[in-house]
């Protein structure tokens, strides 16, 4: 088997892959802790952070920021479990898998007691010099700010300059959405946004999928679409 992850030199919290394209996945020992991360060397470069972690339960509404320790190597997986301070018995652990086709991030949350509702955050930002963007396929920015709903966001465009580069694919749940900024360079997913019972599994998925030389749209989107159909690795 081939392998995708190389774990930095005296450390269990930063890995790297390698694919048909680069970057990195760490957990941040910063005080607060920034939560994952992971940085793709895509139209420069793409940033993703978990963020928090709300829950809702009988009126009362919560926010908890989720923090990462050590990265568990599984090729061609990495595992990240995160710690949840909460009474009600929230775990979450986020996997991150690398092959030929792309990268795809998985959360998996589960629960000890009902919740009314439950979401997970997750910021996306596309750095550099200006010219790469995310773009919905269809939605139109009508000023600063675009809502999309989890339909639309489970394939977007990933542009640099007028050049279609890959594509940005996420499943975000029964009631998950997405908000992106005007110039398409920063988006804020929201997964779940949905009720959890004791016993239910929910998991959400993130992902980047580069497009091959000149790789028809149409047979971007296919592939996009059996990557994202595969079942959750965790």
């Amino acid at each position: 088997m081939r392998q995708y992850w190389t774990r930095t030199d005296g450390r269990n919290d930063e890995v790297r892959w390698s694919n048909s394209f680069s970057g990195q996945v760490r957990t941040d020992s910063k005080d607060p802790p920034s939560g994952l991360r992971i940085e793709a060397d895509m139209v420069s470069c793409i940033t993703a952070v978990v963020g928090d972690l709300e829950f809702a339960q009988g009126g009362g509404e919560r926010a908890v920021h989720p923090v990462g320790g050590s990265l568990l190597v599984q090729e061609p997986s990495v595992i990240a479990g995160q710690e949840v301070a909460s009474d009600v018995g929230l775990r979450l652990v986020i996997g991150v898998m690398a092959d030929e086709v792309g990268i795809m991030l998985d959360a998996r949350l589960e629960t000890i007691a009902p919740l009314d509702r439950v979401s997970l955050s997750m910021s996306v930002h596309v750095m550099g010099d200006g010219m790469g963007t995310i773009e919905p396929e269809s939605s139109r920015w009508p000023g600063k700010s675009l809502v999309i709903d989890r339909t639309e966001a489970r394939w977007m465009k990933v542009r640099r300059g007028g050049n279609l580069s890959g594509a940005m694919i996420s499943d975000l749940g029964e009631g998950g959405f997405a908000v992106g900024q005007r110039d398409g360079k920063r988006w804020e997913l929201t997964f779940f946004e949905q009720p959890l019972e004791k016993g239910v599994i929910l998991v959400g998925r993130w992902g980047l999928v580069p497009r091959l030389g000149d790789q028809p749209e149409k047979e971007l989107r296919e592939v996009s679409a059996r990557w994202l159909a595969r079942p959750t690795f965790l």
